[in-house]
């Protein structure tokens, strides 16, 4: 079976951020409050923001035998993000650390209208989400300096540990030129 759920988000945010000291040691804490402007294809027959085909489905579908029919409703609601950050000083050079709770309170709701023509809202809280994160730069030999970082998910829907980490990096590549000159 295909399982297939279509959605878009636009948002407007603002933002407030203050340095501050806690036991000594300097940080940034700051708060985000979004308004959330949501996008949903839904099944007016089933009713349900989700589709599922069986690949005999899927196949007419494609062919064109069989007519998709879906709607689009708009949810809208407001989001709240906090979170703080610091520097430190790790193993491979300055580093910076993060930690955000995302979500807190964020419910979208919106009208939607059925195949029988039946108007009813439709609600869709966001997860809560908990990210923490780290940020490492690093003087590389022959590639010059590059930023390692790392997040990882501890409050998520997806029970999953690799589903919930994120790693990546970004460098410069030195270009390096070797002139040669012969007689």
């Amino acid at each position: 079976k295909i399982n297939i759920s279509v959605f878009a988000d636009s948002s407007a945010m603002i933002g407030f951020a203050k340095p501050m000291e806690f036991f000594g040691y300097k940080m940034a804490m700051g708060v985000t409050a979004r308004y959330i402007n949501r996008r949903v294809v839904y099944n007016p027959d089933t009713d349900e923001a989700s589709f599922t085909y069986d690949i005999s489905d899927f196949l007419d579908i494609v062919d064109n035998r069989t007519e998709v029919s879906w709607n689009m409703v708009t949810l809208s609601g407001i989001g709240v993000d906090v979170g703080a950050m610091g520097d430190f000083n790790s193993f491979a050079g300055p580093a910076t650390w993060g930690l955000a709770i995302k979500n807190i309170g964020s419910t979208l709701t919106g009208t939607k209208t059925t195949s029988a023509n039946v108007s009813s809202t439709m609600t869709q809280e966001l997860p809560l989400i908990g990210v923490a994160g780290v940020g490492i730069n690093s003087d590389v030999p022959y590639l010059g300096k590059m930023l390692f970082s790392c997040d990882y998910k501890f409050i998520s829907p997806d029970s999953s540990f690799y589903k919930n980490i994120f790693m990546g990096t970004t460098f410069k590549i030195k270009m390096i030129y070797q002139l040669n000159i012969m007689p």
